[in-house]
Parts: C-alpha cells; sequence; structure tokens
C-alpha cells in the first residue's frame, strides 16, 4: 500500500500541481483556484487526505449547496467556513481510488463553482491570483500584496523579539521553581518502584519553561543555566527518592527503626556499598541525571526551532 505523501503526490500530479516532498503537500493552480493537497499528520486518529482551496464572488462566500449539490464523490466529507472549503478524503487500502477521488472531487469543485462565477481568492477574501505560503506549519494563501503584509509584520515582530533584554537572574529562578516539578514527578515515579527517567525528561522541560517564563528569553549561557540546573535538581531529586526507598525498607528493622529520614539521606551511597550494590546507585543515579540533561537539551532544540520558525514566511515552489 503506498504511503499517504505518495497518494497526495500521484494526485498532484494527476491534476498538473508540483508536490513538496520536503511537506508532503501537492500545491498550485487547477481550474483557476489555488489548490493544496495534504495528508493528515501521522499521529493523527483520521486517517484522511484533503483538498484546500478558497473561493469568493463580489466579496461573499459561496453557498455550501453549490459544491455539495454537484456531485462530490462518495465518502468525501465537505465543508465550507467563509471563503475556505475543505474537502477530506478517507485513505483506504485501494489508493487508487484514493486518488482518484482526489482528482474528482477538484475537477467537480472547480467546474460547480467557476460555473456559478467565483474566482480564486486569499484567505483575506481578496480576489486575485494566491500562492501559498508556509508559517509555523501553517498554509497561508496570499496575494503578492498580502504576502508582502505578512513578511514586514513578522520582521517588525523579529526586531521586536531580538530587542528584547533577557532577565537572567529572574530566568534562574524561573528555573529553579520549574525545576520543582520534575522532582516531584520523579518523587512520584519512585513510588512505583521505577528509575524515574521520565521525571527527569519532564524536569528539563520544567526548567526552560521556568527560564522563560520569567526570563523572558532563552539565550545560549540561559540554555546551559538550564542544563545545570536539571542536572542538580536531578541528582537531588535521585537522592531524596534514593532515601525515601531506604526509610521505607528499613522502617520495620528492629534496629534501624529509629533512625530519622536523614540518616538515609546523608548515607544512601554507604548503605548501598555496604550492600554491595553501588553500580546500582551509580547507574539510577546517572540515568536520572541523563535524561534530565536530555530533557533541557530537547526543549533548547524545540524552543529554537520555534523562535526561528515564529519570524520564517516560506512560499512553496521557492
Amino acid at each position: 500500500m503506498a504511503s499517504n505523501n505518495e497518494i497526495a503526490g500521484k494526485a498532484a500530479a494527476s491534476l498538473g500541481l508540483s508536490f513538496d516532498k520536503k511537506r508532503g503537500v501537492g500545491y498550485g493552480q487547477y481550474g483557476g483556484f489555488t489548490m493544496l493537497i495534504k495528508p493528515c499528520e501521522p499521529n493523527s486518529a483520521k486517517n484522511i487526505i484533503s483538498l484546500y482551496f478558497y473561493a469568493q464572488k463580489d466579496g461573499m462566500a459561496a453557498d455550501r449547496d453549490i459544491v455539495a449539490g454537484a456531485g462530490l464523490p462518495d465518502g468525501v466529507t465537505y465543508d465550507v467556513i467563509d471563503f475556505f472549503h475543505t474537502f477530506d478524503v478517507k485513505v483506504t487500502f485501494k489508493s487508487s481510488d484514493v486518488i482518484q477521488k482526489l482528482v474528482q472531487t477538484a475537477e467537480i469543485s472547480a467546474a460547480a463553482l467557476s460555473s456559478a462565477g467565483y474566482v480564486n481568492c486569499s484567505g483575506r477574501g481578496e480576489e486575485g491570483q494566491t500562492d501559498i505560503y508556509s508559517h509555523k506549519g501553517s498554509y497561508l494563501f496570499l496575494t503578492p500584496a498580502n504576502a508582502a503584509e505578512t513578511a514586514s509584520g513578522l520582521n517588525s515582530a523579529k526586531t521586536e523579539y531580538d530587542e528584547i533584554v533577557e532577565n537572567r537572574l529572574m530566568g534562574v529562578i524561573g528555573g529553579l521553581v520549574g525545576s520543582l516539578a520534575g522532582v516531584l514527578v520523579i518523587l512520584l515515579i519512585g513510588r512505583l518502584g521505577r528509575v524515574s527517567m521520565l521525571g527527569g525528561l519532564v524536569m528539563g522541560f520544567v526548567s526552560i519553561l521556568g527560564y522563560k517564563k520569567l526570563g523572558h528569553k532563552l539565550s545560549a549561557a540561559g540554555a546551559v543555566i538550564c542544563t545545570v540546573i536539571a542536572v542538580i535538581m536531578s541528582y537531588l531529586a535521585f537522592r531524596v527518592d534514593t532515601a525515601i526507598d531506604l526509610w521505607d525498607m528499613f522502617k520495620d528493622v528492629e534496629d534501624a527503626a529509629d533512625f530519622p529520614f536523614s540518616f538515609y539521606l546523608l548515607n544512601s551511597k554507604l548503605l548501598f556499598e555496604i550492600g554491595e550494590s553501588l553500580s546500582t546507585y551509580y547507574t539510577n543515579m546517572f540515568l536520572i541525571m541523563l535524561s534530565g540533561a536530555g530533557g533541557a537539551a530537547a526543549a533548547i532544540w524545540a524552543d529554537h526551532l520555534e523562535t526561528k520558525n515564529s519570524f520564517k514566511l516560506e512560499k512553496l515552489g521557492e
């Protein structure tokens, strides 16, 4: 069975549209309208391929019945919101049927709207030639004027962002406060008798989120600081988690029943050494600290991509 991207590519080729392999979408002009063929996201509950375009007539949106009554293929879900027309085709094992339905849907809908006097327009309803642009994972149908205006707005927003001054002190406070959530997750998972690598990952993410929340911005230095916070707090959480396990283990042992929790907190490594399990102690410690650093690194990369893409407007085909 062909993949959804392959099906979308073949449908696009059948309509004379271009196909963007990087994004897995078909795009271009068909029947006087700028169309986009887009498979669903890989983790989507619905296994569909969608066809999108915009149309208007004298500044007015089309009535749904114009297209719905034109005889769309069976199994095609159609909706129109203002100027935006969407068609969803469910993917089946027979990819040729899916391709045929996408092609027929484009042909029938374009012909029905053109016959009724509707023309291509931008997402804002402005008549004229449009191109499709990608911005933060979304697709925008823009006229040249729209695109210039949008690009100018993004450039202004980037200038404003670049002028934001990072408050490193408040960022550190935010990172420490955020890391407490990671400590809590490590301790909660530890009660289940598991090594809390998930807690370490959470630790890294919330440290970054806390830093950005109060520090307003994440610089390279801030990223290093957050990683150090995540690693240190992961270590402290490991020590507390280990002490709780030991305290719980020995609380019913007569000779150790009166030992305070602080004894286990301060001597956990020694107790593992006496029990000839020092390798287990170091392995668990390493895994939690590594996951804390890994969580921070993942959050830093995600923040970098988000910041980078927030101000980027890319025209499909360029």
